[in-house]
């Protein structure tokens, strides 16, 4: 951007907001000679001394006629701009074109927006600008916009997103691009961008995508209703599932071991002559290992329960979430991964 230029037009733009009582009538430096102030010949001289004193009445905003706070507004965002805050140069800009719209301040905010690295808000703005400003910019004003646009096309790209269901909001860093389909491409940046898409009754899906100057890219994105998307096992599912399993294995493990246990019983009791005692303590083994499988089993029975149970709530608070969309599902961090033809499809 030429530095010349841009205090030139700064300049300009004070003028605009202080030559009379219309912003649309403030001037051109190409036109300054040649277009008269609106207004009588008394409001434009006092119009003219204000500015040439350079003091800012002490008003506050509220008590402020729209112009006037449109001038603050441009005033302050000349001084954030000159400071090197382009952000805070960017956000009073938009507050004087909201409170007054005049086609000059689209400038500044092309301007300002570019030293922000936002270069398809840039571009947008140059646009408007040339398109509201009409036959009131010169010749070669066009032309050096026109330049500044063909250079802005190498930052920028065009993504055109296509979703498999009508009426999903898109959004783009946060912002919002419209509804799905899409009646054109966004105009976006280069760099990484963050999409994510969402319909009440879906599952929203984010992807990210690198995007490089001058590319027209295109990005498919597939929703799944909540019903169909596959249902995360909660930890207490697993919790439950792992615990009836190592159960189960020590009930098996016991009750091998009560079985040979018993038969070394039988074989005592074939065997004479034996003592007792040694009958009376495999007679005890076989006892409390049959005991230890009996209890073992039982919790393998109750945990099995327990798993299909906690199986079954996770699937119906799913399908509650479905049939109530205005409640949140009862697990907001479920993820839910997918391949699809387009690469790896992430719903939250």
């Amino acid at each position: 951007m030429n530095r010349v230029h841009l205090l030139t037009t700064i300049l300009l733009g004070l003028l605009a907001f202080a030559s009379g009582p219309s912003l649309a009538h403030a001037q051109a430096p190409e036109e300054a000679a040649d277009v008269e102030a609106e207004g009588s010949a008394e409001e434009s001289a006092e119009t003219d001394a204000d500015a040439d004193s350079g003091e800012e009445p002490e008003v506050a905003l509220d008590d402020m006629t729209d112009r006037q706070r449109a001038g603050t507004r441009f005033r302050r965002g000349v001084e954030f701009y000159a400071n090197g805050d382009y952000r805070a140069a960017l956000i009073e800009f938009q507050r004087a074109y909201e409170v007054a719209p005049n086609y000059r301040v689209l400038f500044n905010l092309g301007q300002a927006s570019f030293q922000l690295h936002d270069y398809a808000e840039a571009k947008i703005s140059f646009e408007q600008y040339l398109e509201e400003g009409g036959d009131e910019i010169s010749e070669d004003r066009r032309t050096e916009v026109a330049l500044e646009l063909e250079t802005l096309s190498q930052y920028i790209s065009t993504l055109d997103v296509v979703v498999n269901i009508e009426g999903a909001e898109i959004l783009v860093d946060g912002q919002v691009v419209g509804v799905s389909p899409l009646d054109r491409p966004a105009v976006l940046s280069v760099g990484r961008r963050e999409i994510v898409v969402s319909l009440e009754g879906y599952g929203p899906v984010t992807r990210v995508v690198d995007l490089a100057g001058g590319e027209d890219a295109s990005l498919e994105i597939e929703l799944l209703s909540l019903t169909e998307m596959p249902t995360k096992l909660s930890t207490g599912f697993w919790i439950s599932a792992i615990t009836t399993g190592a159960v189960a294995v020590a009930a098996i493990t016991t009750g091998v071991l009560a079985f040979q246990a018993n038969s070394d019983l039988e074989d005592q009791l074939n065997t004479f002559p034996n003592s007792p005692e040694s009958i009376a303590s495999s007679r005890e083994t076989v006892q409390n290992l049959s005991l230890a499988t009996d209890i073992m089993l039982a919790g393998v029975g109750v945990g099995i329960i327990a798993t299909v149970l906690i199986g079954i709530f996770a699937r119906s608070t799913t399908d509650v979430g479905e049939e109530d969309p205005d409640e949140e599902a009862s697990d907001p961090e479920a993820v839910a991964i997918r391949p699809t033809a387009n690469g790896v499809l992430i719903a939250f």
